[in-house]
């Protein structure tokens, strides 16, 4: 058992002073050390949100275009209707499983990159719950 007197005599280790410590000098020289610091801080955030627009670049490109992986369109240049020909041929073709006559609306979206192209499919109740199926979507 120690008394009140043998505790007084020895100093904690934690109240040692490093001299050559950080933290004691970021302390001591706040003036020098908080203008870096904040340069440092910024430089990552700027640099964290770079990266971040950048990897949303594919995710963009697979929303918006990632139907292109489901199903094919057909639209007419200069006219409402698909040539005969061209039907024939997507008829034809043994991966073409159905065909949907629909209607399509092309918009463009502003962005923080600028105009973006998008493209809106019109389809008939009956085929939506079919294509939604196909595309793997659902309705929100």
């Amino acid at each position: 058992m120690q008394t009140v007197e043998q505790r007084e005599a020895v100093p904690p280790v934690a109240a040692a002073i490093q001299p050559l410590s950080a933290w004691l000098f970021f302390r001591r020289n706040l003036a020098r050390t908080a203008p870096v610091a904040l340069v440092i801080v910024l430089s990552v955030v700027l640099i964290g949100t770079v990266v971040t627009i950048i990897r949303s670049i594919d995710l963009t490109v697979l929303t918006v275009y990632g139907y292109n992986r489901y199903f094919l369109v057909a639209v007419p240049r200069n006219g409402n209707t698909v040539d005969p020909v061209a039907e024939m041929t997507i008829r034809a073709e043994p991966l073409s499983h159905e065909i949907y006559r629909i209607s399509v609306c092309f918009t463009n979206i502003h962005t923080i990159f600028g105009k973006f192209p998008f493209v809106l499919f019109g389809l008939t109740q009956e085929e939506m719950p079919k294509m939604l199926r196909l595309t793997r979507m659902r309705l929100v």
